[in-house]
């Protein structure tokens, strides 16, 4: 074998994405690592956690309103843009090693083109808020609203919902948001355009742009 198939060999080996990253504090670590590359404002709306990767659904008020979007080979080269306000982000992280060492990397932040205030307002978070995974097994309970939930482990603490989901009665991910009522959230000002072919907008869609809801 020659040297540089050696050389590969020993990178494919000592460099692993791992599947384990629900488990200890994984968690923390990898929601540590966003909030040493995000904006020190930086508020979360909603986490989610699967063995593999962690996505952070966030509200950042110092986000640029310019944003770039980049050409391809139809539209040619890129061009900016107006974010009209709209202040969403989202990351994402997975957990890797390096020769032994933890490594959690980070992606983002990635635009969000709408107001996500249907996933719960956003709120401060700090790495050690985050509940483990073994707490959070003895302390949630099922939700007999939903007897056939595929999520059916709930958790409120701190003002936070933990929502736990399992296959085969192993967990395989986790989320958390902030807990809020229907009554909590705001009514939009004015009812949604009528539907008409080619333009105007559902109520559905006209919620998720304005972040509210109907009022009937």
């Amino acid at each position: 074998m020659g040297l540089a198939a050696l050389v590969g060999a020993a990178w494919l080996i000592g460099i692993q994405q791992q599947n384990t990253l629900l488990g200890g504090s994984h968690p923390r670590e990898a929601f540590a690592a966003v909030r040493r590359v995000a904006g020190p404002r930086m508020r979360v709306r909603k986490i989610e956690i699967s063995t593999t990767e962690m996505s952070v659904l966030a509200w950042d008020p110092d986000m640029s309103d310019q944003r770039w979007v980049s050409g391809t080979r139809r539209s040619g080269g890129g061009h900016w843009y107006s974010g009209q306000g709209v202040k969403e982000q989202s990351w994402r992280v997975s957990y890797w090693t390096i020769f032994g060492h933890d490594w959690y990397r980070v992606r983002g932040p990635t635009v969000e083109g709408i107001i996500q205030e249907n996933e719960g307002p956003a709120f401060d978070l700090r790495p050690e808020d985050l509940i483990e995974l073994t707490e959070l097994l003895r302390k949630a309970t099922p939700d007999p609203a939903i007897p056939k939930d595929a999520c059916p482990l709930r958790l409120i603490a701190d003002a936070r919902v933990w929502t736990v989901c399992e296959r085969a009665g192993d967990p395989v991910s986790i989320s958390m948001r902030a807990v809020v009522s229907s009554r909590e959230r705001r009514p939009c000002t004015e009812p949604p355009p009528p539907v008409s072919s080619g333009a105007g907008l559902d109520e559905r869609m006209f919620s998720r742009l304005f972040g509210c809801h109907g009022v009937n």
